[in-house]
């Protein structure tokens, strides 16, 4: 999936939690039968006590495409970070197009610090991430040297914001099936 799809996703998934967890702590109840208009067609609720099992079932299957999308699949950003950290840029690769020479290694620099703009968050006016790009017969590497402090703090508010869908979805499941 591409990142906009990702991101329609990941809004879908935020919803349904905050639809679920809004549910079961304003501790909705229907009566029965319960009549509803929408778009002025009456509609006859019988078992109205299946709309929170409705939500709850579209609340697991968000949380579960997320997590496989968006986490399995896609590049979080957390795997971003691990894989700049370990010499590669994000999609795993060495050289820019198959090819070594020194526009190349000009280009891997600037495409390896955009990469590391990207996914190592700072704060204008502050350090930022110290970076060496190195090459060798087997292609160019990334060295991220220095991260400093606050930026891994950073980091991982990000970390904590791409995976909300899950714990929030998590969360409203729980919320719901306490008694």
């Amino acid at each position: 999936m591409t990142n906009p799809e990702i991101t329609r996703l990941r809004r879908f998934s935020l919803a349904f939690g905050l639809l679920l967890v809004t549910f079961s702590v304003a501790g909705v109840e229907i009566d029965s039968p319960a009549t509803i208009s929408p778009l002025g067609i009456p509609l006859v609720l019988k078992r109205p006590g299946l709309l929170g099992i409705g939500l709850v079932l579209g609340s697991v299957y968000s949380l579960l495409r997320y997590w496989y999308y968006g986490i399995l699949v896609g590049l979080s950003p957390r795997r971003a970070r691990k894989r700049l950290e370990n010499g590669t840029l994000t999609d795993g690769s060495i050289t820019i197009n198959g090819s070594i020479g020194i526009n190349s290694i000009q280009h891997f620099h600037e495409e390896a610090r955009r990469q590391v703009d990207r996914y190592f968050p700072t704060i204008p006016g502050w350090a930022e991430p110290q970076t060496d790009v190195t090459g060798d017969s087997g292609g160019f590497h990334i060295r991220i040297t220095t991260v400093p402090f606050y930026i891994r703090i950073l980091a991982l508010l990000h970390d904590v914001d791409y995976y909300a869908p899950i714990w929030v979805n998590l969360i409203a499941i729980s919320v719901y099936f306490m008694p």
